[in-house]
């Protein structure tokens, strides 16, 4: 039986009845064409640079809990929850910088310099013998 939810359709049925395959049913070939899903992408999560935190941050985050904490309605977990949430994202995105990704350096400053004189080198001529054993000297592998 074939699922509801299942997004495809038969294109092409066969029986072998000729096959010997042990047993008494039959072969039976099928095409299939299948329509795959969309996936859909993560949100994004918000990373800080807890380096870099200042004492307007401290003071404000405690400020906003006790107001929160004062509240005369009786709230369930899940709503202070969510409102503690909101408080210390909000507070952040005002106060604390996001985390940059670090980019490293995929050659180093002595592999540049060896090809900067190696392009000298050869900017000069290879005409003589000097020259050339100077350019092979220069290369950075």
């Amino acid at each position: 039986m074939i699922n509801k939810k299942w997004k495809g359709s038969v294109q092409n049925v066969k029986t072998r009845p000729g096959s010997d395959c042990n047993s008494d049913h039959q072969l039976l070939v099928i095409d299939l064409k299948f329509r795959l899903k969309k996936l859909t992408k993560r949100p994004t999560v918000l990373r800080f640079d807890y380096t870099s935190i200042s004492d307007d941050y401290k003071v404000e985050i405690s400020n906003r809990f006790e107001s929160l904490l004062q509240c005369d309605e009786e709230k369930t977990q899940n709503e202070l929850w969510e409102e503690s949430k909101n408080i210390i994202l909000s507070t952040a995105k005002g106060h604390i910088l996001r985390r940059r990704k670090k980019n490293y350096q995929w050659i180093s400053n002595e592999t540049i310099n060896k090809v900067e004189k190696q392009r000298q080198l050869k900017a000069k001529g290879l005409s003589d013998s000097g020259n050339i054993t100077e350019y092979n000297r220069a290369i950075p592998f």
